[in-house]
């Protein structure tokens, strides 16, 4: 089992993500769920990114989990 570095920015400063990475988790790419899952910092998520999500999701299990995000 591979271990999740844990990373963490100066001060605890919070991160916009962008819509790929987000994408990328979403769909179970390896280095993004590490990537993400290794944060300690607050995640913030512009309403652009969420618009652009809603407008790209693939119906079904994709749906599913943007729902749940």
């Amino acid at each position: 089992m591979e271990q999740v570095r844990k990373i963490t920015l100066p001060m605890s400063e919070p991160l916009l993500l962008d819509t790929d990475v987000i994408i990328d988790y979403l769909r179970g790419q390896t280095d993004a769920v590490a990537y993400l899952e290794g944060l300690t910092n607050p995640l913030l998520i512009s309403a652009v990114t969420v618009a652009e999500l809603y407008v790209g999701v693939r119906e079904g299990e994709e749906r599913e989990a943007l729902d749940i995000l």
